[in-house]
């Protein structure tokens, strides 16, 4: 489902939005929801996302994430996202996650997510990570990340 270009959505539009998926569609196995350049989603959005939709994440298979362009995302909102969606779904394949020019993430988002995908997603066989232009994260993180998660079959990091 696609928001992109949608500056009118708020971090209480999407709290309402992601509570009504996590609510009522807890059989789901595919989730694809793009927010990219709505700019007035902030940390506390993200922190939103990952609590509502923690209830439908069990059955999800397939993950995709995009907060592209969004320029109030800084290192706390990645990493209370990545703890939702790596602590509630230990079967989830495949995920993807874009911050694409995200200014304020830097590499301690980045390693902090690398960590918790390595504890707690074992099944994890397709990996999408985009973080281009984003703050200060540094091609020695991202190589350290790439050798870190080196058992995912399918890895793609940028």
């Amino acid at each position: 489902m696609g928001f992109q270009c949608c500056n009118k959505v708020t971090d209480i539009g999407l709290d309402k939005f992601t509570y009504l998926i996590g609510k009522n569609l807890v059989e789901l196995e595919k989730l694809i929801l793009d927010f990219s350049y709505c700019e007035q989603i902030t940390d506390e959005g993200l922190k939103k996302v990952g609590g509502n939709l923690s209830q439908s994440l069990k059955q999800v298979r397939s993950l995709s994430l995009i907060f592209a362009h969004s320029k109030k995302i800084s290192d706390e909102g990645v990493k209370s996202l990545a703890s939702a969606i790596c602590r509630q779904n230990g079967q989830l394949e495949r995920l993807k996650l874009s911050f694409i020019w995200c200014t304020l993430i830097t590499d301690d988002a980045l390693n902090y997510l690398a960590r918790e995908i390595k504890s707690h997603l074992k099944n994890l066989r397709s990996l999408s990570l985009h973080f281009f232009s984003c703050g200060t994260i540094t091609e020695k993180t991202k190589a350290s990340v790439r050798s870190s998660l080196y058992y995912i079959s399918n890895f793609e990091l940028d």
